[in-house]
């Protein structure tokens, strides 16, 4: 009897005792219908609009789902809404550059990433490519929003201009204040320091 034959006897073979098919063939329509094993890592995608255009932002949660975006052009960021399983979770996000970015004196630059109440979770940027970069983010339980603060949104400096700039202020190439008047960083929407932003 061949193995395929002697796998389709009761009693034949090691550990298949007698119903052992029977029983593994009626767990099977469960196991499909059950989907995603919980805490299980699966791409997905969320939009973001952007200065009126809409984007997809590419992500992979574990025990994480995005819920809803929202963008602060005033802080070129980009704001997710959570729902973070009870064991926490992990974020892979894939952030196009023409979306939002973060780069100094044309070099790229670190983001900001800051969780409910100011706090900030771990993270690393784990690709960098010409057209995205890709952030890895340890989120604990309950953890409801998150948002990653860039220079550039939508390809510009705040967003393209949120109209919320003084129009008294002086601003230096880049729409920041005049570093000469005071500690600011001209990277920094309206010249605000990268702790003023956060």
């Amino acid at each position: 009897m061949d193995s395929y034959a002697c796998r389709l006897e009761a009693g034949c073979g090691p550990g298949a005792g007698p119903g052992a098919l029977a029983a593994a063939a009626a767990l099977l329509p469960l196991l499909l219908l059950s989907g995603p094993v919980a805490g299980s890592a699966y791409a997905e995608t969320v939009p973001v609009s952007v200065g009126g255009t809409s984007h997809e932002i590419r992500y992979e949660g574990n025990g994480v789902s995005i819920t809803r975006t929202d963008v602060d052009e005033a802080f070129a960021s980009v704001i997710l809404y959570l729902d973070v399983s009870p064991e926490g979770g992990t974020l892979v996000i894939t952030l196009p550059r023409d979306v939002i970015d973060s780069v100094y004196e044309g070099d790229d630059d670190e983001f900001i990433v800051i969780a409910d109440d100011g706090d900030e979770p771990s993270f690393e940027e784990t690709v960098t490519t010409p057209d995205r970069r890709i952030l890895r983010v340890d989120l604990d339980a309950g953890t409801e929003e998150l948002e990653i603060v860039g220079s550039l949104l939508g390809g510009m400096p705040d967003g393209g201009g949120s109209g919320k700039e003084d129009a008294g202020a002086p601003t230096a190439p880049g729409g920041g204040q005049d570093p000469a008047d005071g500690d600011v960083d001209p990277r920094a929407p309206g010249g605000a320091s990268p702790e003023a932003r956060r």
